[in-house]
């Protein structure tokens, strides 16, 4: 496993953990993992050591009205529609196959 791939699948695990509301070694006991080992990585988030992008967070939504026509789109956006949550951006055709973007969502940790 590369540096990169350790620091999401830490990365991942952290933001599991603290979402779940288990103790460290709890969260660690129910899913196979030293606790030592998430310590370490836990520090070197706080200190900004990994090179991780951000989690995924869940996205807000807003009201949009939509007032006369739109000029300057790109065609991705008059025809389908643009995801941005951090570092994460995901341009989705008309027709786009959803089994394809859950997949590419779970693997982005989403």
């Amino acid at each position: 496993m590369t540096l990169t791939e350790r620091s999401r699948f830490w990365n991942t695990h952290l933001t599991r953990q603290r979402r779940s509301g288990l103790p460290r070694h709890a969260y660690c006991a129910k899913h196979g993992l030293a606790v030592s080992s998430f310590g370490y990585w836990s520090r070197k988030q706080r200190v900004g050591a990994t090179d991780v992008a951000p989690p995924c967070v869940a996205p807000r939504l807003v009201p949009v009205e939509l007032v006369g026509e739109p000029t300057g789109l790109t065609e991705t956006a008059r025809s389908g529609v643009q995801l941005h949550t951090g570092a994460v951006h995901i341009d989705l055709a008309v027709g786009f196959d959803v089994p394809t973007l859950r997949r590419a969502l779970e693997a982005l940790g989403c």
